[in-house]
């Protein structure tokens, strides 16, 4: 019998350890379909997309200096700005009691600088729309800001009309690594009309991830993989989660069982999608050339608490004043062409099956009625037009540049989420309240900031478990680098709808502000793995510090509420996955295995004397023993900075720094003994316990609790 693996496959498969999977099979089948033209490619960064979360990511991480790939299933980058047809953008808008949340949200110096200088130039005077103060046809935010910030960014190639179709890996570590990532990349033929875009997605896009050309499209097989022999840092901010399925690791989708937790009450219910679609008033009667097909749930349309003429002003992208011809509105609304009765995605156990031959993962019958649907409730509204506009409603396919009239892709509310390290998962009350009414849980490794109240447009047919009925106000809250992450793929980033987080937690995080705010927040994030050489996000998350830096330059990750910035200056924040604290200045990260906090240039104090002693003797002048005055929790304290490379090459390579011990009684703790220090008493050393630190405090230890050098005697009484 032949063998289904070509001899090179099985000669790598060998000498690598490896187990020809069945998605192995299939990769090698594609590689060896001779009729299909290939190509590999490399890049530090893979960004697989499709959203806005995507185009930030990718754009961010060339910035930062990445070789960065971004892989754009249609030809129209942005997400829901652009293709997933939502150019009205959603700010919040609610009040917490008397705190405006919306007012806050808008401001410019809670937004990414680049995200408000698009915005800008759109919508009013020439635009009212009631939803936002952003409203704009999709091609000119494409062909004015989008594509010219594309084609002037050095280290970034953008791949259009290319999908996922195989993640490889290598499972020979604790955690997984992608080491490659196919795509198909599909170019129109000359006589297929409107670019590809004149059959709707429940037709074409099966051609899309075939491997094979059709009469509609030439096909490219694109192999993407790190540069100079490392494994490629991959962000997967797809609109279906195509890199979390298809590289087997953990995804939520669905609802829960409760908020934060990662079993799901129900796969296969989730939030409703929709394809919105443009409408036009003409200047005269039109006729009705739209397909003659038949709804399956007409008795879903409905004005709700609105009537006409307020549903077409409220995501009105051209004009003001009463509807008039000329005017331009889009159409997602809810009761409308939001489509609830079937999912859009498989469940996981056919999704998995699907990985040897991926198509998305969807379900094709639900994208055919939810189009039958759109067309149904666009038919619904016309019917319905004040009489001087009635008959001259178009669907308006020049605006989303498509023969169907819908967008390009449909907007996707809820997708395959990533289980984040160590099982973390962003929860909706850490965007609430907690012990703070200013804001929401403020991580100390916050890397994008984001405000919108939860907003769930149920399927019709499910039933949801208690805790998501009722009202869900946020407060302005924060991302953290955590939520970014994957449990089981070290080199895997997310960011947007994908990220570590629970169905209610992305019901708040899904409107375009937030989705940017979060790819320059994984854009940074990879950019940090590649020049860093961290190839595991387990280390990054200790170098959080540094991704905060990164972000920073893009996008705020602090609030401005007032003249206040929260967190404020000093503020303790709780620490990541460990139990012990080391206070240390704004700006900076506690290396828990040196002892001292650091930067990317410094590191700050106190020394052990043995240290400051070595500096002297090595040339170190007057710095040795000089002391700098940073502010920490609203206490003012000095401490030294000395050259982090400096430091470390004094430190010794003890676990306790040069000069110092174990104490024999509190074997967690270094200290230096009276005849050691340059107090002449013992002293210890932090990181401390969290509960010893509040004991300082209640002691009235003021300065001292925050200097992570303590005396002896002072931490006996507290410890014992």
């Amino acid at each position: 019998m032949t063998s289904r693996y070509s001899i090179t496959a099985l000669l790598l498969a060998f000498a690598s350890g490896c187990v020809l999977t069945e998605e192995t099979q299939e990769l090698t089948a594609l590689e060896q379909r001779g009729a299909l033209t290939q190509r590999s490619v490399s890049c530090d960064v893979i960004v697989a997309g499709g959203t806005t979360a995507a185009l930030a990511a990718a754009l961010t991480a060339a910035r930062e200096g990445a070789q960065t790939c971004l892989l754009e299933p249609t030809d129209w980058p942005g997400g829901q700005m652009t293709a997933g047809g939502v150019p009205a953008i959603d700010y919040a808008w609610h009040r917490s009691g008397t705190y405006d949340v919306g007012a806050v949200a808008k401001l410019s110096a809670n937004l990414p600088p680049e995200f408000v200088r698009w915005m800008e130039p759109l919508g009013a005077p020439g635009v009212h729309c009631s939803v936002s103060k952003d409203c704009y046809e999709p091609k000119r935010l494409l062909t004015d800001s989008i594509l010219p910030t594309i084609s002037r960014t050095p280290n970034l190639q953008v791949f259009k009309s290319t999908v996922v179709k195989q993640v490889r890996t290598d499972a020979q570590s604790a955690r997984k690594t992608i080491t490659e990532v196919l795509a198909i990349r599909r170019t129109a033929r000359s006589t297929v009309a409107w670019g590809g875009y004149d059959l709707p997605l429940s037709v074409d896009m099966q051609d899309w991830y075939s491997a094979s050309d059709s009469d509609r499209y030439t096909k490219e097989l694109i192999t993407l993989t790190g540069v100079g022999g490392r494994d490629p840092i991959v962000i997967d901010a797809t609109e279906l989660g195509d890199v979390l399925a298809l590289s087997d690791a953990p995804y939520m989708q669905g609802v829960e069982t409760s908020d934060g937790a990662t079993q799901a009450a129900s796969e296969l219910c989730g939030q409703a999608f929709v394809y919105p679609f443009v409408m036009r008033i003409e200047g005269s009667t039109t006729s009705d050339d739209l397909p003659k097909v038949t709804p399956d749930h007409p008795e879903f349309y409905g004005f709700g608490n609105y009537d006409w003429n307020k549903i077409w002003v409220y995501r009105r992208l051209k004009g003001t004043g009463s509807p008039a011809p000329g005017q331009l509105t889009v159409q997602n609304w809810y009761p409308g062409n939001d489509y609830g009765y079937q999912y859009l995605l498989k469940s996981k156990a056919d999704a998995r099956t699907e990985r040897a031959d991926w198509r998305g993962g969807v379900s094709y019958a639900a994208l055919d009625a939810g189009e039958r649907h759109a067309y149904g409730f666009f038919r619904w509204y016309r019917d319905r037009a004040p009489n001087d506009v009635r008959g001259r409603l178009s669907l308006a396919r020049d605006v989303m540049g498509t023969g169907h009239g819908f967008s390009k892709f449909p907007y996707v509310r809820d997708t395959r989420r990533s289980v984040g390290a160590d099982n973390f998962v962003l929860r909706l009350s850490d965007l609430q309240a907690g012990n703070s009414t200013i804001t929401g849980k403020r991580f100390i490794d916050r890397v994008a900031i984001g405000a919108y109240a939860a907003d769930i447009h149920p399927m019709d047919q499910c039933e949801y478990p208690s805790y998501v009925y009722g009202d869900h106000t946020t407060l302005p809250f924060y991302l953290p680098l955590r939520a970014l992450t994957n449990r089981d793929v070290g080199n895997l980033l997310v960011a947007g709808k994908t990220m570590a987080q629970s169905f209610m937690a992305n019901s708040a995080t899904r409107l375009q502000p937030i989705e940017y705010s979060s790819g320059i927040a994984a854009g940074a994030a990879a950019a940090t793995m590649t020049a860093l050489l961290i190839d595991d996000t387990g280390e990054l998350i200790s170098r959080y510090a540094t991704v905060q830096s990164r972000a920073r330059k893009h996008g705020p990750i602090d609030w401005t509420i007032g003249s206040v910035t929260y967190p404020r200056p000093g503020e303790v924040l709780d620490p990541i996955g460990q139990d012990l604290l080391l206070f240390c200045p704004t700006g900076t990260e506690a290396d828990l295995q040196l002892g001292y906090c650091v930067d990317a240039s410094n590191a700050y104090g106190p020394f052990t004397n043995a240290m400051t002693q070595k500096c002297s003797t090595e040339g170190g002048g007057p710095a040795c023993n000089a002391t700098m005055a940073f502010t920490i929790d609203g206490h003012r304290v000095n401490i030294p900075r000395w050259s982090r490379k400096f430091a470390a090459g004094l430190r010794g390579n003890g676990s306790c720094m040069r000069g110092a011990q174990k104490d024999a009684v509190h074997t967690r703790y270094c200290i230096e003994e009276a005849a050691a220090s340059a107090s002449g008493v013992k002293e210890v050393y932090g990181p401390f316990e969290p509960q010893i630190v509040a004991r300082c405090r209640a002691a009235g230890g003021g300065d001292a609790c925050y200097t992570n050098r303590w005396s002896y005697a002072f931490f006996r009484k507290l410890a014992d």
